[in-house]
């Protein structure tokens, strides 16, 4: 059956992408393209079958040849240098954003049309905006609240969900959760930790959040550890490390980087 992974950051949406390409899998991505003018929401479809990679924005779509015959696991590697390897299948699979098709663009409130080539993939990454949820900082209020800011075919949507398995990852081993959270963001200030502690609770309660709103569609949902979960159960045959995207988004910079250790052990001490 066709997998949707419900998941907020660092919860291995680009480890569970990278499976789905390994195995042949198609895979939809969504998300509001911050870097183009105009911040429009896209949806990527990558197709290894095809060997072809499609960008869908307002009522257009573009479609390029992609090569998925590649090696993952040393592109993720090579990834986590810095200065990041400027290979042209990194820079769409991991920097897309920074290498759509287009310069300009508007979310259009026909955009949602374009949602049947997104349901149509074996794997979708982020669906909430599928749902018309798409308020990052207010997310976890909109899901239970119902406040959906993007226009959809909400009755389509919750249809379309209700016939794939709906994933739900999480954590067992926090600190190593936490820690990835503190090496992942470049915006460090005096504040850093009790903002880094904030978000971290956001992430936490995403998964009471998103549960509420799936209930109230009556949309089934299963829940999976990212620390001990199969993902041959999910219908990988073919499996990567688990880790293997750890420090992928390690963008703190190098200079804080010896302060780490000790954030995640007052978190841990503070808040568990």
């Amino acid at each position: 059956m066709k997998l949707s992974y419900f998941c907020t950051q660092r919860s291995g949406a680009s480890h569970i992408r990278n499976l789905a390409l390994i195995n042949n899998q198609t895979c939809n991505d969504i998300h509001e393209f911050k870097t183009i003018d105009g911040c429009p929401f896209a949806s990527i479809v990558y197709n290894p079958p095809k060997r072809s990679i499609t960008w869908y924005w307002e009522d257009k779509s573009k479609t390029m040849e992609c090569d998925y015959n590649v090696d993952i696991e040393k592109i993720m590697s090579d990834s986590k240098i810095k200065p990041r390897p400027k290979t042209p299948f990194f820079l769409r699979m991991v920097d897309d954003e920074h290498h759509a098709p287009f310069t300009h663009a508007t979310t259009t409130p026909t955009w949602h049309k374009s949602f049947d080539k997104a349901f149509e993939c074996d794997l979708i990454v982020h669906p909430l905006p599928l749902l018309g949820f798409i308020r990052k900082d207010n997310m976890n209020q909109d899901l239970r609240s119902d406040y959906r800011l993007l226009h959809v075919d909400i009755d389509y949507s919750v249809d379309q969900l209700r016939k794939r398995r709906n994933i739900i990852p999480y954590k067992e081993d926090i600190r190593h959760w936490v820690k990835q959270w503190f090496v992942g963001s470049a915006n460090y200030n005096d504040n850093y930790f009790e903002s880094i502690k904030n978000r971290i609770k956001n992430a936490m309660n995403f998964t009471r959040d998103v549960t509420i709103m799936l209930n109230r569609y009556d949309i089934k949902y299963e829940m999976f550890s990212l620390d001990t979960g199969d993902y041959k159960s999910l219908g990988f045959n073919k499996l990567l490390p688990r880790r293997n995207t750890d420090y992928l988004d390690n963008v703190l910079p190098s200079k804080y980087m010896d302060k780490v250790d000790l954030w995640v052990d007052k978190y841990m001490s503070e808040n568990l």
